[in-house]
């Protein structure tokens, strides 16, 4: 999922972006902030914010974050401009601090909720929406337990070996 110049027009005011994104006091069109590697900056980073915490918990991974429905996609656009909207006031330093912390705040929030599984994005394709928002269960063969350089593993002769304290487990 990329995103766009055109996702933050659409979702916040042109004039106030290109004020945000261009350094000179020249006047800059709408159409320039395409262009614009601070506004591109600003929403790489949203991006890869949104990214790590939806795979953080492992809730979903980029096969199911390409495979999301059109709501859930403005939703991931709106979280991501308002994280890049956030970055871009800080960068004015004491500019409308306020309005930067409320956008930082709310989208903050909503990550924090996906990060917890309280809420999930909808999927479209049915091979990949079975697996979404389900944590992948893992135990370790008895290969891995037995490489492990722990305690036990150092004292073998008081603990024994791990496939005696593995109660007859299948590697």
């Amino acid at each position: 999922m990329t995103f766009t110049a055109d996702d933050m027009i659409a979702r916040f005011d042109a004039r106030m972006l290109t004020r945000l994104c261009f350094d000179d006091d020249q006047a800059h069109h709408a159409s320039e902030l395409a262009n614009s590697s601070i506004l591109r900056a600003a929403l790489d980073d949203a991006s890869g914010e949104l990214k790590a915490a939806l795979t953080v918990a492992g809730m979903y991974d980029e096969k199911q974050l390409n495979s999301l429905t059109a709501e859930s996609q403005a939703l991931a656009k709106r979280i991501v401009c308002e994280l890049a909207a956030a970055f871009l006031y800080s960068r004015r330093g004491g500019e409308a601090r306020e309005t930067v912390e409320q956008l930082r705040t709310g989208a903050e929030t909503y990550l924090d909720r996906l990060r917890k599984g309280e809420r999930l994005f909808s999927i479209v394709n049915s091979d990949v929406k079975e697996e979404a928002g389900r944590p992948e269960l893992l135990e370790p063969t008895r290969v891995e337990l037995e490489n492990l350089n722990g305690i036990t593993h150092r004292a073998r002769t008081y603990f024994g070996g791990v496939g005696d304290r593995l109660h007859k487990r299948n590697s």
